[in-house]
């Protein structure tokens, strides 16, 4: 989900100010809370239109209709590479109020990775990863750590379609190439013949490209959009042009899913990245060729979210939301469309 317009604005001038909250009300100049005061941005005061322009711009038809029913919605998402967002607006008679709570990112590092995951990257000549989080996860920064960690020890080509240029000028072992989306094709591929190719986003067009990489011996990541590991696996189903053919090539070809969430710390103005990686084993490809992907699941998350809150770090209110997507995996099916 993009920030646009004036909005963008208020929330990056308080990030210049170091600000860990944002107030949007009408009748009064948007103010920040900075170092435990309240401070009013210089700028004019909001009218009853500013305020409802700012909630087009940040919420999804759905959530608009949940604010609507309900006077009150929040949503999280991400603002730049560095900062998320956690949004509440509630809406009454008389006006409609906005808070934005700012974020710093913790950036992924090494130890933050799925030691499975970087030694299947590391060791594997071909197949496919599923890298599933929801839209507000920035999985770039995930696929950036990543190849970072596994170059230090490996020489690779690496070629991504719709990533920010992942190039470091320390990474010795790795020639990173980076192209938009629109121009993948498999012509580019195998003249650049790359160890691994990335894409950033999953669509029909890239997962028959994606299908034609591991044919010819490629390791193929692909970020997916999606709430839970067994979403992960149902949205790259849909892709193909029908569901035997998808389970046949994952059942065969998928090394794993990765997958991660973005929880709120409580006691500080920071954002963390929880990460598992699933291995298709013989119990996940059975899973997959009996049509069953709903009972894939992330055990590691949800204890690692569990320890969070045993030592206050996270709230329960907080992570419900994500308990919620992670356990609508359990027990029927997920359909292939975006429920974050």
């Amino acid at each position: 989900m993009e920030i646009l317009g004036y909005f963008k604005q208020l929330v990056a001038s308080s990030i210049q100010r170091e600000a860990t909250r944002l107030y949007c009300m009408v009748g009064h100049p948007p103010a920040i809370k900075r170092l435990n005061r309240l401070e009013f941005l210089q700028v004019r005061k909001n009218s009853a239109q500013d305020i409802e322009d700012m909630v087009g711009e940040i919420l999804t038809e759905e959530s608009r209709i949940a604010l609507d029913t309900h006077g009150e919605v929040q949503v999280s998402l991400e603002f730049d590479a560095l900062h998320s967002l956690h949004i509440f607006i509630t809406k009454t008679q008389r006006s409609t109020e906005i808070i934005g709570i700012i974020k710093k990112l913790h950036l992924p590092t090494r130890e933050d990775l799925p030691k499975e995951l970087i030694q299947v990257v590391s060791s594997a000549t071909y197949g496919i990863i599923l890298l599933g989080g929801s839209h507000c996860c920035n999985k770039d920064l995930t696929i950036q750590c990543l190849i970072n960690t596994v170059s230090e020890a490996h020489k690779r080509l690496i070629l991504t379609f719709g990533m920010p240029n992942t190039h470091n000028e320390h990474l010795e072992n790795a020639i990173v190439s980076s192209y938009p989306l629109s121009q993948a094709n498999m012509e580019l591929i195998r003249r650049y013949e790359a160890d691994i190719v990335l894409f950033s986003k999953i669509t029909p067009d890239i997962m028959k490209l994606a299908h034609e990489c591991v044919m010819q011996g490629i390791l193929v990541i692909v970020q997916v959009d999606a709430s839970s590991p067994a979403h992960t696996v149902t949205r790259a189903l849909s892709m193909f042009p029908d569901r035997k053919s998808g389970i046949n090539f994952l059942a065969d070809n998928l090394l794993g899913i990765a997958f991660q969430v973005l929880v709120s710390l409580k006691l500080s103005s920071d954002s963390l990245y929880l990460c598992d990686f699933i291995m298709n084993n013989d119990e996940i490809k059975q899973c997959i060729m009996d049509d069953k992907v709903a009972t894939i699941e992330s055990k590691k998350i949800v204890e690692m979210i569990n320890k969070l809150i045993e030592d206050e770090k996270l709230t329960h209110y907080d992570a419900h939301p994500i308990f919620v997507n992670l356990m609508n995996s359990f027990g029927k099916a997920i359909e292939a469309t975006d429920v974050f």
